[in-house]
């Protein structure tokens, strides 16, 4: 753990999973407190949920577009062969049916919103569940001097999908200075002097249900909740200023309209898109799983290239027919 001269003081309310949140009481805010119901990974449930269609008009289009351009980042090739469907296209309506019923309310108010959210909004706003579910989490690093001013706030942005182990789990392994040492954040956390206080804040993001992979087909369950990571940590800038993820670093912040001249309210604690990240194989995945996989990255990557080659062709007529006089040889 961090030593005892780095205190961390960790501001977050808990709920058991499948009971319903109310937000912590708020010194003089003035607002009413409200309640919402943990997200369930269930069609059904987004069908039924007013709430949740009345807020897809608000924010759904916006997702829908940069997940498209996601797609266009580095990626591993297990995330291609399980995120990918069999002609080697992204189902771009089934990704957004399951980030409309795991993200939380808040986090569907905040990509809604016009202007990029503060470290206060979140305080305000949003909350950590400690869960052993899967989902998507936030963690807010904020550095103060011995007058209790903030130096530095840095946000990290990550999802965790163990099923004996979830977000409640990944907190620990946060909190626990042994590991993760090359990571940007933690490298950050640990280097607190004795001088500086180190306060951490958490907040769930998303959530689904805990999941079983038996199959290959189900390394889809736990793909789709790296690309939640990746999306949200864009929303939130949390790609770290050094790192060389180009094409990801153009999505840094995409909810919200330009505000290239104002402040950043935090610095980004991530080191590259979490679609770029693989994960462990079945204990039980057969010879044919590999080859499976192999084959629907070979397929995916095959269609990206001819994808990107078309329009390189059309400009330069390159499917015109080269034989005289057929009328397919003349441009347009």
């Amino acid at each position: 753990m961090l030593p005892a001269s780095q205190p961390i003081y960790i501001e977050d309310s808990a709920s058991k999973p499948g009971t319903p949140i109310k937000s912590p009481p708020r010194k003089n805010s003035g607002r009413a407190e409200k309640q919402f119901a943990i997200p369930q990974d269930d069609e059904a449930s987004a069908a039924n949920d007013d709430e949740t269609l009345a807020s897809t008009d608000e924010w759904a289009t916006k997702w829908a577009e940069t997940l498209r351009k996601l797609h266009f980042c580095q990626m591993s090739d297990k995330y291609a062969a399980a995120m990918s469907t069999r002609e080697g296209e992204w189902d771009v309506d089934r990704d957004l049916q399951f980030a409309m019923v795991t993200l939380f309310p808040w986090t569907k108010e905040l990509i809604s919103s016009s202007t990029r959210p503060t470290i206060s909004w979140l305080k305000e706003n949003a909350q950590w569940i400690d869960t052993k579910a899967p989902g998507v989490y936030a963690c807010a690093a904020i550095k103060r001097d011995q007058e209790g001013r903030i130096i530095t706030i840095v946000l990290k942005v990550g999802c965790a999908w163990s099923v004996d182990a979830g977000m409640k789990s990944r907190k620990a392994q946060h909190l626990d200075s042994r590991l993760s040492k090359e990571c940007t954040f933690h490298q950050f956390v640990q280097s607190t002097l004795p001088s500086e206080t180190l306060e951490l804040r958490w907040y769930t993001l998303a959530m689904g249900k805990p999941f079983v992979r038996n199959t290959q087909e189900d390394e889809y369950l736990a793909a789709r909740f790296y690309q939640l990571e990746a999306m949200l940590a864009s929303s939130l800038g949390a790609l770290h200023e050094k790192s060389a993820d180009y094409k990801f670093r153009a999505l840094q912040w995409w909810p919200f309209d330009d505000q290239s001249n104002e402040e950043l309210p935090w610095a980004g604690g991530d080191s590259h898109c979490a679609l770029r990240d693989s994960w462990s194989n079945r204990s039980n995945m057969l010879n044919e799983d590999e080859i499976a996989e192999r084959k629907a990255t070979y397929t995916f990557r095959e269609g990206m290239r001819q994808r990107e080659q078309y329009p390189f062709n059309i400009e330069h007529d390159n499917y015109l027919c080269t034989i005289d006089g057929c009328q397919r040889g003349l441009p347009g």
